[in-house]
């Protein structure tokens, strides 16, 4: 093992030394002596084998409160999100069951390893931010692979989902009260010491909570101002947000998230950003003349359009500070009057193998205090060597056998968990097989009915179609009949005619006659049928 003397004022590790004085029961973790430079006394710490350390140690590890989490420490769910950086992943923590959002940085990816100072930067910060509406960062930890960030996890998504999701149109009086927690993070930013500047305000960096309260994340881009009129001069950020003085290199300072408040309300307003261009140069000109487009088809609020107009000022100077924009008619007639100012922090450090995230806000009551985990670490610092080895060996039987019984509570309550989940099945699947069931049977009757309504009809149909054969038939003798009758009496008319004519000519009538009684057959047959 090696053993890791490290500078509590340092975020780095100095030197590496060969020692086999202290055998460790994880192949992943190496014991690390932290240096106290104020007292002379050292802090034995765990940190996981890593060649190539591509970031400082969180503070929890640092103090020496837990040892480094890993990979393994966590249950991966799903993934929420993914990015250039890499991705962000929902995972439960096995022995607390906490959910956290774990952002997971490729250290091997090309740009990741040039971002390296931004990914440094975004940690300091984030540890330095303890705001209801900013995402908290818990912890970090890496192995030869990644780094992970273990943060604060937000479960109503961001802020461009839900646009998308409602069409790009949201309540009036929702954007104000999201705009106000906005507005609260920003403001929380920019009165930090030094002054700390987001430059990637954007409806994907805009989370709800359950209670629809916005947290504002990703602080890759952020920076801090060093002293009041300081401005900075790197080009970063979203393209349709990005700030007239930063396309034009004339640098910027606290007023560029200002401008990006009036551009995201705006698009949360109108349904779609105040600035377009057929390539990034007519953007980047649109946006450095504020060029507005304003819908023609779509009314807007007054207050709200007046409010974007005093926020979208190509000069910085001329924009309106923070308190300004709040006191604003649009939040008044809402309600609201003022910024949460509220900081809940008391120096205490998160421990993600033991604490709890407060449900109800971004800090946990259970916090471990620093200076009292060091006054319990004292206890074993003055121990000769004999008795701290013995003290050790103590410490790592209790530890093992502790590890031991909690592997094995775990099992159990896995097993309990994965038999209540297979009886749950089980109920579901019976549910089904007897909806089925009498699904089926509902089938059956009802096709029973249907069969004998069917052959109730057809045999209706048939009689119907006999009955109107049968009247056809009828009627079809009964004109025979009459056209016989009028044959026969035209006949007669006919013969008596040539009898009479014979009779005075002074002819044989007695081939006429047997025509006749030939004829009155043939129509006696026909008159019967």
């Amino acid at each position: 093992m090696k053993n890791l003397i490290i500078n509590n004022q340092n975020n780095y590790i100095n030197n590496h030394n060969n020692s086999n004085n202290h055998n460790n029961n994880s192949n992943n973790h190496q014991n690390i002596t932290q240096n106290n430079n104020n007292n002379n006394q050292k802090t034995q710490i765990i940190i996981n084998k890593v060649s190539n350390r591509f970031l400082p140690l969180c503070p929890s590890v640092k103090c020496g409160l837990e040892p480094e989490p890993k990979v393994s420490d966590f249950h991966f769910i799903k993934e929420l999100g993914s990015g250039s950086f890499g991705r962000v992943m929902l995972v439960m923590h096995k022995k607390t069951k906490c959910q956290y959002a774990i952002k997971v940085i490729n250290k091997q990816n090309k740009s990741n390893i040039e971002g390296q100072p931004y990914f440094r930067r975004e940690i300091e910060i984030m540890y330095k931010l303890h705001h209801q509406n900013c995402v908290r960062l818990f912890g970090h930890f890496e192995d030869e692979k990644n780094c992970y960030f273990i943060m604060e996890y937000v479960s109503n998504g961001n802020l461009y989902t839900l646009l998308k999701k409602n069409n790009n149109k949201l309540d009036l009086n929702f954007i104000a009260y999201i705009m106000r927690d906005l507005i609260s993070a920003v403001y929380y930013l920019h009165s930090k010491k030094p002054p700390i500047i987001h430059r990637d305000i954007k409806p994907e960096n805009a989370l709800l909570s359950e209670n629809n309260e916005l947290k504002l994340t990703d602080f890759g881009w952020s920076n801090y101002v060093a002293y009041q009129g300081e401005v900075r001069s790197t080009f970063c950020g979203t393209p349709i947000y990005l700030a007239p003085e930063m396309i034009k290199n004339q640098g910027h300072d606290e007023r560029v998230d200002i401008w990006c408040i009036g551009v995201l309300l705006f698009e949360l307003v109108v349904g779609k950003p105040p600035f377009f261009g057929n390539d990034r140069e007519m953007l980047m000109n649109n946006i450095c003349n504020v060029r507005i487009s304003w819908p023609n088809n779509k009314k807007i609020d007054a207050d709200a359009k007046d409010l974007i107009c005093l926020i979208l000022q190509q000069n910085p100077n001329n924009r309106p500070t923070l308190n300004e924009i709040i006191k604003h008619n649009f939040f008044a007639k809402f309600g609201i009057f003022e910024i949460n100012v509220h900081e809940k922090f008391d120096g205490e450090i998160f421990v993600v193998n033991r604490d709890l995230p407060n449900k109800n806000s971004n800090f946990n009551s259970n916090f471990v205090n620093y200076e009292k985990k060091m006054v319990e670490v004292k206890k074993h610092r003055d121990l000769t060597p004999k008795q701290n080895s013995k003290y050790n060996l103590n410490e790592e039987k209790k530890n093992y056998f502790h590890n031991i019984i909690e592997n094995l509570e775990m099992e159990k309550i896995k097993i309990k968990k994965e038999n209540e989940k297979y009886m749950d099945d089980w109920k579901k699947k019976m549910k089904i097989i007897e909806m089925e069931e009498k699904n089926e049977l509902l089938l059956r009757k009802e096709r029973d009915k249907n069969l004998a309504k069917y052959q109730q009809l057809q045999l209706e149909e048939k009689k119907r179609l006999a009955k109107e054969h049968f009247l056809e038939l009828v009627e079809d003798s009964y004109r025979n009949k009459l056209g016989l009758e009028n044959e026969a009496n035209e006949f007669y008319q006919y013969t008596e005619f040539w009898i009479n004519e014979y009779k005075k000519q002074g002819k044989n009538i007695d081939p006429l006659l047997l025509e006749l009684k030939k004829y009155k057959s043939n129509c006696s047959f026909y008159m019967r049928r």
